[in-house]
């Protein structure tokens, strides 16, 4: 039996203040976003294949165009256990009966509630706001009057675009903020469907202001909690109906699409070729890892990785004693590829000279080339393959000085054990790199300080950026960290134990369309709905969340 989802499961649309003009989300990490026509159907070259990608994030008039949100339904059955994309006139079965999909009706409901909500404390609210939290806007009783709801829309068949504006198609009381100063909010954008049966949603303008009137009027005095102030942002779920023509009874026939997705509105990505240290599918990975036993080859009970555990997620009890039930680490014995898993993370250091002009000096470190420290061609080098080998060779007779020796490394007993450890000319290099990454514990930590010893003394910690909670003294994170699981394979990674794809002739070097470090992820798009998912995802704020995220 044939079942049907939604992918993207969580979609990004953002804001503009371009009246008409938009494009469609990036579906490639680090991608730009992809052009389409004012009915959101992609536009592609003369070939009809590669697709075009925006170039220009403004209209005629200098305003920022709005990014659109596209979600279609994927179909999983025997022919496509991985799913495949829905296209109108596939045949579909459901509910007990089967024939041909005629359209698809689409649902969203978007909304804003952060004026009733409470006011917001970095990470205290992390785990849910207690009852007595300060509620925004705590003057006002009637809560709902500071909803923006202008409620559900619905298209599908010939009617194929619906606005979220205050009209609630004459079927819904909406409540929408009074006239704001300086932009009043009409309308939380709009949901139209393209050619081929699928969903864009759009957002707001980006018109923010302030219902409060009178001298000094309207003014901020906080970065997050003003009373008084409504913005156009939104979220809310998004659901679909598949319309078939049964052969069998000759009428009309639906299924419903039983899992929602959801869209959420935010705000402008100034620099989508630039990814965050930490991303929402990285974060969410390592969640499911260490939280719902998604993999426990990777990580699960000491001494059960020969036969890792098989956990259903969905059974609490299951769940739970696998958590309860014995001490749970990481496989020190997996091996992570170089290029896919090790090298998009070092790749980004690098990338945030152009997002950030504190410690400018300091950047050079993390060049990717020669003069810098993250060289791909030095940092891939396995221990003991023979590029290993050639390299400490050469070292060894003078051509060029050993790694050790530049970052002035002091341990005794290298030189007694040289003779017995496989080589590994660039270890040092690679411990070095790892020994400055912010572990945790070390939230609130600066810099280290307790290693005179060696060149880690008295260095910053990385990634030198803000974390959870840097403005109070109140369960503080004052700097960010990576994810445990990114951590896990750097120090894999740093210990040797990891494989270059290369090497091996997994990867094939070169300009694009051969791989190249400089190019590192993926230019594809997602043949499945998973893959979409954490794509979408990817080029999401995954760390940290205060103040700006």
């Amino acid at each position: 039996m044939a079942t049907y989802k939604i992918h993207p499961g969580i979609g990004i649309a953002r804001l503009g203040n371009s009246d008409s003009e938009f494009y469609l989300a990036p579906e490639t990490p680090a991608g730009l976003p992809m052009e389409c026509d004012d009915d959101g159907n992609q536009r592609f070259g003369p070939d009809g294949v590669a697709p075009l990608f925006v170039t220009s994030f403004r209209d005629r008039q200098g305003r920022i165009k709005r990014q659109a949100a596209r979600f279609q339904v994927f179909v999983y059955d025997d022919a496509s256990p991985e799913g495949r994309p829905l296209q109108i006139g596939d045949k579909i079965e459901g509910g007990g009966n089967r024939g041909t999909l005629a359209t698809i009706h689409w649902q969203v409901y978007l909304a804003n509630k952060k004026a009733c909500w409470y006011e917001f404390d970095a990470t205290a609210g992390e785990h849910g706001y207690p009852p007595n939290h300060p509620r925004r806007n705590a003057d006002v009783t009637l809560r709902s009057r500071l909803i923006i709801d202008p409620g559900p829309r619905t298209i599908g068949g010939s009617n194929r675009r619906a606005q979220f504006d205050r009209s609630g198609e004459g079927n819904y009381a909406t409540t929408f903020p009074p006239p704001l100063a300086p932009n009043s909010i009409d309308t939380l954008g709009e949901i139209i469907m393209d050619g081929a049966g699928r969903l864009i949603v759009l957002g707001g303008h980006g018109c923010s202001g302030s219902e409060k009137t009178g001298p000094g009027e309207p003014h901020t005095e906080n970065y997050a909690n003003n009373d008084g102030w409504y913005d156009d942002t939104s979220d809310g779920p998004v659901m679909a109906r598949l319309v078939m023509y049964s052969e069998e009874v000759t009428r009309v026939r639906y299924i419903d699409v039983e899992y929602p997705a959801w869209v959420i509105v935010g705000y402008p990505r100034y620099a989508p070729q630039v990814l965050d240290m930490v991303t929402m599918d990285e974060l969410l990975y390592d969640l499911f890892l260490r939280q719902f036993a998604t993999d426990t080859s990777l990580y699960g009970r000491l001494g059960s990785f020969d036969a890792p555990d098989q956990i259903d997620f969905r059974n609490d009890a299951q769940l739970q004693q696998w958590r309860d039930g014995g001490r749970l680490t990481w496989n020190t014995e997996f091996r992570p590829l170089f290029y896919r898993d090790i090298w998009p993370i070092l790749y980004r250091p690098d990338q945030f000279r152009f997002l950030c002009d504190v410690l400018a000096l300091s950047n050079f470190p993390h060049d990717q080339e020669q003069r810098g420290l993250f060289d791909p061609t030095k940092l891939s080098v396995v221990p003991d393959s023979a590029e290993a080998r050639r390299i400490a060779a050469e070292q060894e007779a003078g051509a060029e000085p050993p790694v050790a020796r530049k970052l002035e490394f002091v341990n005794l007993s290298t030189a007694a054990a040289a003779e017995t450890t496989p080589a590994d000319p660039y270890g040092p290099l690679r411990r070095y790199l790892f020994g400055l990454l912010r572990l945790p514990g070390e939230e609130n930590e600066f810099k280290i300080e307790d290693q005179v010893s060696s060149r880690l003394h008295n260095l910053p910690l990385m990634p030198l950026l803000c974390g959870d909670n840097p403005l109070t003294n109140t369960a503080p994170s004052k700097f960010l960290r990576l994810t445990d699981y990114m951590l896990y394979i750097l120090k894999q990674w740093a210990d040797g134990k990891f494989i270059n794809e290369i090497d091996e002739g997994w990867l094939k070097p070169g300009r694009p369309p051969l791989y190249t470090p400089f190019v590192p992820y993926p230019t594809t798009t997602p043949k499945t709905g998973r893959e979409l998912d954490r794509v979408i995802l990817a080029n999401v704020l995954g760390g940290a969340f205060c103040p700006g995220g």
